[in-house]
């Protein structure tokens, strides 16, 4: 079992025309806008305070970064 097995997990990838940021495993985007640095604005927070697993994602779909915070 790793060390993030029970955490939330969270991606900002490009989509279409754009970036979004998503829950693992849900189709549903929690945030979509053309700049990049909104989304990321959006995740952060989330991962700031919910606390979770975000994976930052390059146009090409490469990682570009890793953010983890543990709130319990």
């Amino acid at each position: 079992m790793g060390k993030y097995d029970d955490w939330t997990k969270y991606h900002v990838t490009h989509w279409k025309d754009g970036w979004r940021f998503t829950r693992e495993g849900m189709k549903r985007s929690i945030k979509t806008d053309k700049d990049k640095s909104a989304v990321m604005k959006a995740a952060l927070y989330k991962v700031e305070w919910n606390g979770g697993y975000l994976v930052v994602h390059n146009e090409d779909g490469t990682v570009d970064f890793v953010v983890d915070n543990w709130c319990g």
